[in-house]
């Protein structure tokens, strides 16, 4: 029975094999059974040895013939023709005479120094050029003053705004901007207000940059309302 048991609990693959190699066990043990049953009942059959007597062979005996050498006949008066002498042809390599290099023109002195001196001129004047079309960077300040969310619904949101926006916006100017964002569920712009603004430029710039920016969703930081609005302040002071 325990065996029984423990066969039922095997899987259905497992139980397949065991049941086919047990029938072919059982069927090679009935063929051998069978094979010594009959070789015992069956009398054995006397065996008829024949031997028989090989030819012997014939032995063929061979006349080795003597073969004459083949008499060379020269005709009389006939001598061989020597042969003529190959000619060779004599290859005279022609050398060429070695190319002298020709010798640049001696540069003036004068030349030099003024192209030196015309090339110094322009980088003089491109580093003027440039030092006059750089932008003055924007120096931020940390965290706690720039930028500053007006926020009474979610405080952890509003702390993502301010690393956010910190990190990615560098106001062009220095000043202060004061703008209304309002953000659905999916962390899209859907609008965007410029309350106060004390550099026009600095205006333009949020409102060209902010749309295009992609904020978290809602949802991440557990805000169920479809919308959020913020009230931003942003200030780009100089650092003395």
């Amino acid at each position: 029975m325990k065996l029984y048991q423990k066969f039922c609990l095997l899987s259905r693959g497992k139980q397949i094999g065991i049941v086919v190699s047990s029938l072919h066990l059982i069927f090679v043990c009935s063929l051998t059974i069978h094979h010594f049953a009959t070789r015992k009942l069956k009398p054995p059959r006397p065996m008829i040895v024949r031997t028989l007597a090989a030819p012997a062979p014939k032995v063929i005996t061979q006349k080795k013939v003597q073969k004459q050498p083949a008499k060379k006949t020269v005709a009389a008066g006939s001598k061989p023709k020597p042969a003529a002498p190959i000619k060779k042809k004599k290859t005279e390599t022609k050398l060429k005479p070695p190319s002298i290099a020709k010798k640049a023109p001696p540069i003036k002195e004068d030349r030099i120094f003024k192209e030196i001196s015309n090339s110094l001129q322009a980088m003089e004047t491109e580093a003027k050029r440039s030092r006059s079309t750089l932008t003055i960077p924007s120096k931020i300040e940390p965290a706690k003053d720039l930028p500053s969310v007006e926020s009474t619904k979610d405080a952890t949101y509003s702390e993502y705004l301010i690393a956010y926006l910190q990190t990615t916006l560098d106001l062009p100017e220095y000043g202060e901007v004061r703008a209304k964002i309002e953000i659905d569920r999916f962390g899209r712009l859907i609008d965007c207000i410029i309350l106060e603004a004390k550099s026009n430029k600095n205006a333009e710039f949020l409102k060209n940059q902010l749309p295009a920016l992609t904020f978290s969703c809602l949802n991440d930081f557990g805000i169920v309302d479809s919308t959020q609005t913020f009230t931003i302040t942003f200030r780009n002071v100089e650092i003395r």
